[in-house]
């Protein structure tokens, strides 16, 4: 009996052990999870934003992390955005930009109040496609930019990318019990939000496909012409800092330089350049137009932003219209969401040799080989890009190199060059054996 007792009350123990935690624990900073699945949302009031087309947004502060909601109003015309996002916490301002592989996305921060100091991985996110319809959701870890925790001050997000409006966090004590619930049962249930899948026909998915391809060769085959590139169109340039770049010049202008590269994969052709000039009051703005992107012996017209200039402000970032013209068949394409313009710090000299900080457009592109008609991405092909507004020669890819190229005589020199030395080894090699 004594037995018994002894362990009956170890049960009623052990049970106190496992509910009075489970009853008792607070649940608030977890009721948003950054998976993909959007169902924990639903209980939160959205505000919209937008310019002409509306989306929708949302934001709460979960008193460790900072919670963001965005969506496109399932319109094709609004690709939502991974960069320019300004967040104001009190009188601090950070600017947000994301880094993005397959339907990942990773956050990092500029301090405004620091000197623009740059904090890698303060929060992760989802950005999940299909069709027309656009989601997004990623976190922001308040201790990772120095926030004392809970944050009591005004917290704001808003992006000149997307419009013109403002979205104000919310505090997750006053979201409604329907939203925890909601999150519990997406974990634990399939939704419709789990057919909700990247679907590569929409424009801009193309990079983010091409950034997965790279670490996902379970499911795809290696076809790529030049190599993996994870290359995002973003703004954001780190995914270039180890591509070769060339200084291109017009004529002897060797003030006006462009630093430019040119790569490809087996979904997209991609180029970067960046006006660099050397002296203050150099060429410094994107040149819109003019670009000639050759591929396999057809040529194609490229440009930006309809052949219009782009008004950027000192550090900013847009995303911007690639035309793309064939001359064969005199069809005109425009893609959104393939190139993006950033308005760089640069340094630059003086007449007395001294140094001045200076403001410079840099642009990425990615020219998606789906909508090269009359081409395929086989590999060894040769591909270039010139432009006659900005440097003398052409840019040429093959097999992974970038380099300049100004005399069209040149490959067939060298390999002239190449068949006399083999003829002169050949006749050498016959003498010896008589």
């Amino acid at each position: 009996m004594k037995k018994a007792l002894i362990f009956l009350t170890t049960l009623i123990v052990a049970a106190c052990f496992w509910i009075v935690p489970s009853v008792f624990a607070d649940n608030s900073s977890s009721a948003i999870k950054i998976d993909g699945q959007f169902d924990d949302w639903s209980g939160i009031t959205k505000d919209t934003f937008g310019y002409y087309y509306t989306g929708n947004w949302a934001m709460v502060n979960n008193n460790t992390e900072i919670d963001v909601y965005l969506d496109n109003g399932d319109n094709g015309s609004i690709n939502l955005s991974l960069s320019n996002y300004t967040l104001k916490i009190g009188n601090q301002t950070y600017n947000l930009f994301m880094s993005q592989n397959g339907t990942d996305l990773t956050v990092s921060a500029q301090d405004e109040n620091d000197n623009w100091k740059t904090i890698t991985d303060v929060g992760v996110g989802k950005l999940i496609k299909s069709g027309n319809e656009q989601k997004m959701e990623f976190n922001v870890s308040l201790a990772k930019l120095n926030q004392s925790t809970p944050v009591t001050s005004t917290i704001t997000l808003s992006n000149s990318n997307l419009g013109s409006q403002t979205v104000t966090a919310i505090n997750s004590s006053t979201i409604s019990n329907s939203s925890s619930a909601s999150s519990a049962s997406s974990s634990n249930t399939t939704t419709s939000s789990s057919s909700f899948v990247s679907d590569n026909s929409s424009s801009q998915s193309t990079q983010a496909n091409s950034s997965s391809t790279a670490s996902s060769s379970d499911s795809v085959t290696n076809t790529n012409t030049s190599g993996n590139f994870k290359i995002v169109i973003d703004g954001q340039f780190n995914d270039w800092s180890g591509i070769t770049k060339s200084n291109m010049v017009s004529g002897n202008d060797n003030d006006n330089i462009k630093k430019a590269a040119l790569i490809a994969d087996d979904q997209n052709i991609y180029f970067y350049i960046a006006m660099e000039p050397v002296l203050e009051g150099g060429y410094t703005q994107l040149q819109p137009s003019g670009y000639t992107l050759t591929v396999g012996g057809i040529s194609y017209s490229l440009d930006f932003n309809h052949n219009s200039s782009v008004s950027l402000n000192d550090g900013e970032t847009k995303m911007i219209s690639l035309g793309i013209y064939d001359s064969k068949t005199g069809s005109y394409v425009t893609l959104n969401g393939q190139a993006a313009v950033t308005k760089e710090k640069i340094t630059q000299s003086l007449g007395d040799g001294s140094t001045i900080e200076g403001w410079a457009d840099v642009v990425e592109c990615a020219v998606p080989f789906s909508d090269l008609k009359g081409v395929s991405n086989t590999s060894g092909q040769i591909i270039t890009l010139e432009n006659t507004n900005l440097w003398t020669g052409k840019l040429e890819t093959s097999g992974g190199t970038t380099h300049p190229v100004v005399l069209a005589g040149l490959g067939l020199g060298t390999a002239l060059f190449g068949l006399w030395k083999l003829k002169k080894r050949k006749y050498n090699f016959s003498r010896g054996s008589k």
